[in-house]
């Protein structure tokens, strides 16, 4: 059990896997939960056996609690082929002066199915890989809710793009809405929406001889 957890740190000093990410670290867990029950029977030793065994009992009977979130049948919440679709009409329809929006957790998607040009790259401090676009019309929106992804917003909006292709899948409802809010406010228009199976792509262009399109 030591041997792999001081694989892993030896790894992470490397710069060659991050660790401290949940879904990153799932090889560890089964050491972890050894490391649990060789601390929980160490702690048990003092007591007598009988009440040991009813302590034991108990523990094993709390856990069954947990049991029924396990087992719970997995959500799929989209798929793959409308989000792959709406990359490809993206590169397709790009033109000069356009910028594309990637919604910050779907950096990941845009760069498996896009053909542009993208680097990936390893930030430790947020024990995930990162994704930057080598395309300066492409621009994954920042992970800073508070103030960066609307400074970041600002920025881009001021040098008033011809067209806007917002791209998101993973999205929160409310921050999505906030950025669509924005990018209306700076005087364009909704101009074609296409949603399915949790993949959004909008177009927007500028306000002037263009309908409105409600916001969502």
């Amino acid at each position: 059990m030591l041997v792999c957890l001081a694989q892993a740190f030896v790894l992470a000093a490397l710069k060659l896997y991050p660790l401290g990410g949940y879904r990153l670290d799932l090889y560890l867990h089964p050491v972890h939960l050894l490391f649990v029950v060789a601390g929980v029977d160490w702690a048990l030793q003092p007591v007598p056996a009988p009440p040991r065994a009813a302590l034991a009992g108990v523990l094993a009977l709390g856990t069954l609690g947990f049991l029924p979130g396990f087992a719970a049948p997995v959500q799929t919440y989209h798929s793959d082929k409308p989000a792959s679709r709406y990359i490809a009409e993206m590169e397709r329809e790009k033109r000069d002066g356009d910028v594309v929006f990637v919604y910050p957790k779907d950096f990941y998607t845009f760069a498996l199915y896009t053909h542009w040009h993208v680097d990936v790259g390893t930030d430790l401090t947020r024990t995930e890989y990162r994704i930057t676009s080598r395309e300066p019309y492409v621009y994954v929106l920042p992970f800073d809710v508070r103030v960066g992804m609307w400074k970041a917003l600002d920025l881009k909006l001021g040098r008033a793009p011809a067209r806007i292709f917002y791209f998101a899948v993973h999205r929160n409802r409310g921050v999505d809405r906030r950025i669509v809010n924005t990018i209306l406010k700076a005087g364009y228009c909704i101009a074609r929406r296409q949603e399915q199976d949790g993949a959004r792509l909008l177009l927007f262009v500028r306000a002037r001889g263009v309908a409105p399109v409600a916001t969502p």
